[in-house]
């Protein structure tokens, strides 16, 4: 039996200031640790239209494991 995989988090920037609903992917994949330390290193430099986002990894897998098989 496998364990439960956890969360991750992404990093996103707003692509322009006019259009507040699409985001530009700067770091995915992180732990909490690593997003927190990295969204701060980014606000560090100026940057403070940042998005920091929690998902599933597992969330949206379908079907079989090709490399399983």
């Amino acid at each position: 039996m496998q364990g439960r995989v956890p969360n991750k988090f992404r990093i996103m920037i707003k692509e322009s200031p006019d259009n507040p609903n699409v985001l530009l992917v700067l770091q995915e994949g992180l732990s909490e640790a690593d997003a927190a330390e990295i969204l701060m290193m980014y606000q560090a430099d100026g940057k403070t239209d940042l998005v920091l986002e929690e998902y599933n990894p597992e969330a949206h897998r379908m079907g079989r494991n090709p490399e399983l098989h």
